[in-house]
């Protein structure tokens, strides 16, 4: 009966070693996929780890428990099996709370001041301006990163949410403002905080403030995208006089025209006067058929996204469907 006790022990441990390795090869797949894929395996793995291979580990230890005589090649194999589960639990994410906690005092051990700068922006859209200005009293450097891996400035940040009293903070304080980030935002590889203020999800008051420090601030206009992000505003008035001025149009890193920029949130009236716009109508005539690197073009898009005033005005314009799909939405849209 003792033989056999350890025999269970020994077969237990096999099946915990079994479950847990394709626990953890569900999420190596998870962790390569992508959609709803990933998120299946992902499940699985979770699944799979919680309610298979941690009780089966606990009936391995009961088993190694009530095994007679004791073996030190038992004890050792459920030493590493527990092991391999501490390290399966690790990648799962079931210690992130507690190395988060222990990073996040490492933190503020080594640099308070930046600490205290990177918290002030994490209490919502918009920054804590009391905070802010405590950590650059403090001697927080206004050109910090808002994370150690990758190069984010923090003024980049506050820009993607037209934060312009923040901001002013920063560049106060020294913050370069043509500082660039190494994460991309939303289809802007590498962007300046002009890129993407006119982008930012606030009133078109707080997005003009939040241009205007920057531009006063000496921010360079000749690469960025602030023509873009007018036509994303539908303010003709400000593509113009950015245009004036010499700013040159540019498409995104997905290959967004003008046109594909403010027909993907229904900007009719901007496409309507742009279209007609003396100055820029042969620019914008021009671009009507000019796909993005998902291969659509304007009227694709519009028909995409059921704007009948847009597919109207770009079809009174020469626009012509380029496919099946196309035409049916069209059809759809405008009978």
């Amino acid at each position: 009966m003792q033989g056999l006790t350890a025999k269970r022990a020994y077969l237990v441990l096999l099946l915990g070693a079994l479950v847990s390795s394709t626990s953890f090869i569900l999420l190596v797949v998870a962790e390569n996929s992508s959609g709803d894929a990933a998120t299946a395996y992902g499940f699985a793995s979770l699944a799979g780890f919680v309610f298979i291979a941690l009780p089966t580990l606990l009936v391995s230890l009961i088993c190694a428990v009530l095994a007679k005589p004791a073996s030190a090649a038992l004890y050792v194999s459920l030493a590493f099996l527990t092991l391999w589960h501490l390290f399966i639990a690790d990648k799962l994410g079931f210690f992130d709370r507690h190395k988060n906690q222990i990073t996040e005092q490492r933190a503020i051990a080594d640099n308070p001041a930046r600490y205290l700068l990177r918290q002030s922006i994490l209490t919502g859209r918009q920054a804590d301006l009391e905070t802010l200005q405590q950590a650059l009293a403090m001697g927080a450097d206004p050109n910090a990163s808002f994370h150690d891996e990758v190069r984010l400035p923090i003024l980049v940040v506050l820009a993607s949410r037209g934060d312009h009293r923040a901001m002013s903070e920063l560049l106060k304080a020294g913050a370069d403002p043509n500082a660039r980030s190494q994460v991309a935002y939303q289809g802007i590889r590498a962007p300046v905080a002009l890129d993407l203020v006119l982008f930012a999800e606030v009133d078109d008051e707080q997005a003009m403030e939040a241009m205007q420090t920057l531009l006063d601030a000496g921010a360079a206009t000749d690469e960025t995208l602030l023509p873009l992000g007018a036509c994303h505003r539908g303010d003709l008035a400000l593509y113009q006089t950015l245009r004036t001025s010499g700013v040159p149009q540019r498409t995104d890193d997905k290959g967004n025209t003008c046109l594909h920029s403010a027909i993907a949130i229904g900007q009719a009236e901007f496409v309507k006067a742009y279209l007609l716009s003396r100055s820029h109508r042969d620019e914008a005539v021009a671009s009507m058929n000019q796909p993005n690197k998902l291969g659509q073009n304007p009227l694709d898009l519009a028909a995409l996204k059921g704007h009948p005033q847009i597919i109207q005005a770009l079809l009174d314009n020469g626009a012509t469907a380029t496919s099946p799909a196309t035409q049916s939405r069209i059809d759809m849209h405008t009978n």
